[in-house]
């Protein structure tokens, strides 16, 4: 046996990013299992609304906000007006409308203005969905390095009222109430 060495110790490298330490420790959305259905399915204490809009009965499901900060940009009541507006393919599209409440790591990893399912299964309920979720107005940063439809994106929230902040590093936006509904209700919702 060499002088200084004892076989006893631990190896340096155990723990460390050397031995593969924490390389599971992805932050990813968690997903079940048990169930086959994706996270934006998963509504908890949801309420039903139905509303009549012309001869078709919508349904409305809507989960409460989390806190104070986070609204709605669009009532229903918006919703069922645009409905009666537009045309009678658009009415009869969607089975449902979702204004769910996303978790802060779905916020964070996967935010979104709204989403179109063209299968969305609730209890017994099946068929298509548009799902519209929830925002704060508490201002978020984009970097400074945007590709072509990042670019895009930004010009489309300017346009919408977003106040655009640019910085030596990154891009602040700060949403109000009138900026979030025009960009939930008539760019999301009204898909144009």
């Amino acid at each position: 046996m060499r002088p200084g060495w004892n076989p006893t110790k631990r190896n340096r490298k155990i723990g460390t990013k050397a031995q593969g330490h924490g390389q599971d420790n992805r932050l990813v959305i968690p997903q079940s299992w048990h169930t086959p259905h994706c996270f934006w399915e998963n509504l908890s204490s949801y309420v039903t609304v139905r509303r009549q809009i012309g001869n078709k009965e919508q349904l409305f499901f809507v989960e409460p906000p989390r806190n104070a900060n986070w609204i709605y940009p669009c009532a229903i009541d918006d919703l069922c007006h645009l409905l009666s507006l537009s045309s009678p393919i658009l009415k009869k599209a969607f089975d449902f409308i979702v204004l769910r409440q996303p978790t802060r790591k779905q916020d964070l990893l996967r935010s979104v203005w709204g989403r179109a399912l063209y299968e969305f299964d609730l209890g017994k309920l099946s068929g298509s969905a548009v799902i519209l979720e929830a925002k704060t107005i508490q201002p978020y940063t984009w970097s400074r390095s945007l590709d072509i439809e990042a670019a895009k994106e930004l010009e489309r929230l300017k346009n919408d009222g977003h106040e655009v902040v640019l910085g030596k590093r990154d891009i602040t936006i700060r949403p109000s109430n009138q900026s979030l509904r025009n960009t939930v209700l008539y760019r999301t919702f009204c898909m144009k």
